[in-house]
């Protein structure tokens, strides 16, 4: 494995840039906790059996996240994070277990595939995605939700390989002090969680468990992610070169969109209709008399919110938001707010067979963002990187998957879409009443 990744590594380098950048800085690190894996830290971050953080702790909490390079940290990220779940599970596993929140699934520990002789499992799959999928079933037909879940289980089992396939090739490729940085980061990222579950593991257990999850394996999870950063990040972040000439020709593309601050106003409205009030007459008294009440200093805001003909104009108080120049849709309105100063008042405004006075909140004036403004090449810079580094990713990616053996390849998405179906007509029970919602 180790001669097939070197291999790997010197063919993405050859096609990448060249320059070489600095490398990472173990020594910025706190001393590496010992040896024996994730969840071998129980006993450093608690106090003498107590169950309580130690204040003296080595490991700073706050220091370890922003030492892995940003773009890394937003790209690499564990499959499914938003669900906070493991990446993987046992062979052993139990035939049945609760899934989260929705029951009990019928079938579990079937295989999607293998990745280097180790299972892809459909309920470590399902873990990622089934909070969603009941959200969707309540609003799609079966038919519909049969598709999307089909999509996202498909996905959610490419995302289990590839993440496979980057921790083995970090465990190959990075060197005892990296792994032990690794370890490093995710001991900071536990003695955090502890702390925020209020200073002891039991009670970030506790926490843990009612979310339907496992501690221990979420910091395994964890160690993962380090590793798998740190491999992108002390191997490919140093090649990314962003030469003076590529970033103004992003200046050059994008400007318009990205560093053009339109004109725009912020105001409030208030419309009062002859629908509404019995007549043109009734409702020009009725304006009339707020427009009086605004220019004597009562507050506009409050008026809008109580006296508003158009529902959405009632509930926001007037607010409208901000609009960009020439973009409202009515044009009479529109002249008369931007001949306002901020904080004035309109004149009474009729529009069809409705009333109308406005409030001009603020205004932006509008401007083109200079190339030479330190904000604007630092945004270019960074955008630059993420692309340099998106890039990379995706050779290493789909070269170590060629590499690999995973069987079978396209995965038998079967097993998880076997659960999920069974799952459908109990997360539909949960429908609001009327017609579903076309999925999107």
């Amino acid at each position: 494995m180790r001669m097939k990744t070197a291999t790997m590594l010197a063919a993405v380098w050859a096609a990448g840039c060249t320059r070489q950048g600095p490398a990472l800085n173990t020594n910025a690190f706190v001393a590496p906790p010992p040896p024996g894996g994730a969840s071998a830290m129980t006993h450093q971050e608690v106090g003498h059996g107590t169950g309580q953080l130690q204040p003296n702790n080595s490991v700073a909490v706050n220091q370890a996240p922003d030492k892995i390079d940003p773009v890394v940290a937003e790209e690499v990220r564990p499959p499914g994070e938003t669900a906070q779940v493991p990446v993987t599970q046992p062979a052993t596993q139990a035939a049945t277990q609760p899934g989260r929140s929705s029951g009990q699934y019928l079938t579990l520990g079937g295989v999607m595939c293998e990745v280097n002789s180790k299972p892809v499992f459909a309920n470590t799959v399902l873990a990622l995605v089934d909070r969603d999928l009941q959200a969707k079933a309540t609003t799609l037909s079966e038919e519909e939700f049969k598709a999307y879940a089909n999509q996202k289980v498909g996905e959610n089992t490419q995302a289990l390989i590839r993440d496979e396939l980057e921790f083995a090739a970090a465990q190959t490729e990075l060197g005892p002090d990296d792994q032990r940085l690794a370890m490093t980061l995710t001991t900071a990222w536990r003695q955090h969680k502890i702390i925020e579950a209020g200073g002891s593991l039991e009670m970030a257990r506790r926490k843990a468990q009612a979310d339907g999850e496992s501690f221990e394996e979420l910091a395994d999870r964890q160690y993962r992610t380090y590793m798998r950063q740190i491999f992108y990040q002390k191997k490919f972040v140093p090649r990314i070169e962003i030469r003076a000439d590529d970033m103004r020709e992003y200046y050059r593309q994008h400007v318009d969109k990205e560093f053009t601050e339109r004109q725009a106003a912020r105001f409030r409205l208030i419309k009062i209709t002859a629908a509404a009030t019995g007549s043109l007459e009734a409702a020009f008294e009725k304006i009339k008399s707020i427009h009086e009440r605004a220019a004597k200093g009562e507050d506009f805001e409050k008026l809008a919110a109580a006296f508003n003909d158009e529902p959405r104009l009632l509930a926001s108080a007037g607010d409208v938001g901000w609009i960009d120049r020439h973009a409202y849709r009515d044009e009479k309105i529109e002249e008369a707010v931007w001949k306002l100063e901020v904080k004035d008042i309109t004149d009474i405004m009729r529009v069809g067979d409705a009333y109308f006075i406005a409030k001009l909140e603020d205004r932006k004036k509008g401007r083109v963002r200079p190339f030479e403004e330190e904000a604007v090449q630092d945004a270019i810079r960074k955008e630059l990187h993420r692309k340099q580094f998106i890039a990379q990713r995706d050779i290493v990616q789909k070269t170590l998957l060629k590499q690999a053996v995973v069987t079978p390849y396209p995965p038998n998405l079967n097993p998880a879409m076997d659960m999920v179906m069974q799952m459908y007509p109990r997360w539909k029970q949960f429908a609001p009443a009327g017609p579903p919602v076309p999925a999107r």
